[in-house]
């Protein structure tokens, strides 16, 4: 009974965490989303290549910052106040080294980003290691406690002040400093919410022993965390060192619609399904459950989100950002095919690490690690479009390697499974993207660019639901009774302060 009671308090509050992060990545991502297209407006291509590849620099220092222990406090069963406080310390000290370091060295990093127009931008947004130092420790905190109505609130609030002061200099002319400050506002605004949400506070203490113990879990997480900042980001350090910020700059604005998608829909199950897998790790079979379910559920909905995109990708570019950018919608377009899957990678590694089995999903991502080295590289010979192709590629040989490592280590999973939970789904997905892609060919010259999208979007869709009702009606069922779980987990009114911090009483 008390293991019942248990399973059901984890699917309570995963729910309750599957509603306040979508209102988190949704609400917030579509803050930044609007202010990204007026930006992308009012801004030039060689604006966005600079702030993007500074954030290549500043986001690879921040992984030594966070060293993986947050990761380290999420996943562990009882944390102590030593614990917290030597993490915290850990933290400060490397992301004021950092943050020193990068000021002072700005301009030869820049020169070796063969970016030397970046070299103050570098040395400014240097602050946000600092900032990053003070925010780690309390996000991983409510994120063990499974507060996501407080980082849901968090998000909101440095979307809405960054984009309104990046919007607002950008109008002023203020180029790529417009862009500088809209990172340095989001990010301020979100340390201030963390610290007022957060009930923690630092003692002046550290304890060598409670490093020791976190670090056990954390330095795999750590070389984890390197693995996929290569993975995710040598695309960008590829096009800016070999063809430019210009091109970087329609590289990042095809990468942006793209990773909204995944933040939309990637990130609120990643962040939900960390912590719930980390409850039931005690019992195989309700993890075997879980991820059958999840998986189905999750090629339901993304197949044809990307699928989508790619379709229409001219006519979304149009759109949203104007004529100047349709040099990045055929980039966007394999992007988009090429992240199709990408959300099994959020699954098996929650399970994985959930499991204690960091080693399990290194190794991957070293195949993965190893992919990218080989092949991204050999893309620059065909331009942009090529390195999005590389992409794909790796995406696909990588995601069958954690699935079989995820296979392997649950014992109820069958490779059968996968199969039943993916096909349906990409077998209509491909019919509903060549009926939008012949509706947006046949109808923009005599209806528009926007009315086009509009008649596309709903003819694909309803070609998407017709199949799926033809060949899985269960799977509709199953996803419109999701919905409604989670709608009715949906906690209304506010939450009564926690009777511990991070699993640990209060003093």
């Amino acid at each position: 009974m008390a293991n019942n009671d248990r399973a059901h308090n984890i699917r309570h509050k995963a729910l309750q965490g599957v509603a306040w992060t979508t209102i988190d990545r949704w609400a917030g991502k579509l803050i930044s989303m609007a202010s990204f297209i007026v930006l992308a407006r009012l801004l030039s291509p060689n604006d966005f290549g600079l702030i993007a590849i500074t954030l290549v620099y500043i986001n690879f220092i921040e992984i030594f910052v966070s060293q993986g222990l947050g990761f380290a406090i999420v996943q562990r069963d009882e944390v102590t106040h030593d614990h917290l406080d030597t993490v915290f310390w850990l933290n400060v000290a490397i992301g004021v080294i950092g943050a020193a370091g990068s000021f002072l060295l700005a301009e030869p990093i820049a020169h070796l980003l063969d970016s030397p127009d970046a070299a103050p931008v570098l040395q400014v947004m240097a602050l946000a290691l600092l900032l990053t130092a003070f925010t780690r420790l309390q996000a991983a905190l409510l994120t063990r406690e499974m507060r996501f109505a407080s980082l849901a609130l968090r998000n909101l609030a440095a979307s809405l002040a960054g984009g309104i002061a990046g919007v607002t200099l950008a109008l002023l002319h203020w180029g790529v400093w417009s862009l500088v400050v809209q990172q340095l506002t989001a990010a301020t605004v979100g340390l201030a919410v963390l610290w007022a949400a957060s009930h923690w506070r630092p003692r002046f203490t550290f304890s060598m022993n409670a490093c020791r113990e976190l670090y056990g879990f954390s330095f795999k997480v750590l070389l984890d965390s390197l693995c996929n900042f290569v993975i995710k980001r040598l695309d960008d350090l590829i096009i800016g060192v070999a063809l430019g910020t210009t091109l970087l700059g329609d590289y990042s604005v095809a990468k942006r619609l793209i990773g909204l998608m995944q933040t939309l829909f990637l990130s609120t199950l990643s962040a939900v399904t960390f912590p719930a897998f980390s409850r039931a790790r005690s019992d195989p079979e309700k993890t075997t459950k879980g991820f059958r379910t999840a998986t189905r559920l999750a090629a339901v909905v993304l197949v044809p989100v990307f699928f989508g995109i790619a379709a229409l990708a001219p006519q979304i570019t149009h759109l949203f950002f104007g004529e100047k950018w349709l040099s990045s919608a055929p980039i966007m377009a394999v992007l988009a095919v090429a992240m199709a899957i990408e959300w099994f990678n959020v699954f098996c590694s929650a399970v994985l690490y959930a499991n204690a089995r960091p080693g399990t999903v290194l190794l991957t991502n070293g195949g993965r690690l190893l992919l990218t080295f080989i092949i991204l590289p050999f893309g620059v010979f065909w331009g942009v479009i090529g390195v999005a192709g590389a992409v794909g590629i790796r995406n696909i040989l990588s995601t069958t390697g954690i699935v079989w490592a995820t296979v392997k280590m649950i014992p109820l999973l069958r490779w059968r499974d996968i199969l039943l939970a993916v096909g349906p789904p990409l077998i209509c997905a491909l019919a509903m993207a060549a009926a939008a892609r012949v509706i947006a060919v046949w109808a923009e010259p005599s209806l528009g660019v926007a009315l086009t999208t509009l008649l596309a979007v709903v003819t694909g869709m309803g070609v998407y639901a017709l199949g799926l009702m033809l060949v899985r009606p269960e799977l509709l069922r199953e996803v419109f009774g999701v919905i409604g779980e989670v709608l009715r987990a949906a906690p209304i009114g506010r939450r009564k302060p926690s009777a511990s911090i991070g699993g640990i009483d209060r003093e």
